[in-house]
């Protein structure tokens, strides 16, 4: 299974579709998210979890502790 089909099950799972992926660099993908027919969102995957865990808390400091979800992969929520 690949990145993009991954990514396409884990977010299905939280209710969202991925609309577009973009490479960003090697282990980096930016996305746009949606719900279907509702809003759309920005988001990003890193191959690296600390690179992703990083991001998340910087962008929670510069833009508040409710800006940022980070979605785990199914075998992390076990």
């Amino acid at each position: 299974m690949n990145v993009i089909t991954r990514l396409q099950d884990e977010l299905a799972t939280a209710g969202l579709r991925l609309r577009k992926a973009q490479a960003r660099g090697e282990g980096r993908l930016t996305l746009e998210i949606g719900t279907g027919d509702g809003p759309v969102c920005a988001g990003q995957w890193h191959a690296d979890a600390d690179a992703t865990e990083r991001v998340a808390a910087r962008t929670r400091a510069l833009c508040g502790a409710q800006s940022v979800d980070v979605l785990a992969r199914s075998e992390e929520r076990r």
